[in-house]
């Protein structure tokens, strides 16, 4: 007699497409706010969707903050500025793939919250056991994909997707072993 009501989705696709763009902005000496930075990611989620209408934006990452040409990993609020640059990586996925599936539940009146990447969300609950390593690699090969995601000193760096996954493995060595 329980029902669900709500979900979220861990979905994952050789389709899954990840962009990057740096935005940056003059800052004349003004201290950085949450504002400022609020409004860079804004501007660059705009240019992300006008440019690719058939994609969802499922995450969006700052991976490197450029303040007067210093690169932080991490915001320094209240640091005056002259310019301030983002590097942002939008994990997308096709918006036709998350309507379908989107669909089916509906159909079972069941209200989906968010759709994730299940391989970045994954990295979650493994990098917080690395803390003593500087650089950690994630490497999940999946059945037609491999991603490959990497952190430094425990900030997201990259986030690569190869569409070759285990089953090209396997028909390759089943060629090769006749």
């Amino acid at each position: 007699k329980e029902y669900i009501e709500t979900t979220n989705i861990l979905i994952d696709s050789v389709d899954t497409l990840n962009l990057t763009l740096s935005i940056s902005k003059k800052g004349d000496n003004k201290k950085l706010t949450k504002n400022d930075i609020e409004f860079l990611v804004h501007n660059a989620k705009y240019e992300i969707i006008k440019h690719n209408k058939g994609l969802e934006v499922l995450h969006i990452l700052i991976t490197n903050f450029i303040i007067d040409e210093q690169s932080f990993s991490t915001i320094q609020f209240d640091r005056e500025y002259k310019s301030l640059s983002l590097d942002i990586l939008f994990i997308c996925f096709p918006k036709n793939i998350l309507d379908e599936v989107n669909y089916l539940f509906k159909k079972n009146h069941i209200l989906i919250e968010n759709f994730n990447s299940s391989s970045y969300a994954k990295t979650f609950s493994y990098k917080d056991k690395f803390t003593s390593f500087e650089n950690i690699i994630f490497i999940e090969v999946g059945y037609d994909k491999t991603s490959i995601i990497t952190y430094k000193n425990q900030y997201l760096q990259t986030f690569n997707l190869i569409p070759v996954g285990g089953n090209h493995i396997t028909k390759d060595i089943s060629k090769i072993l006749k």
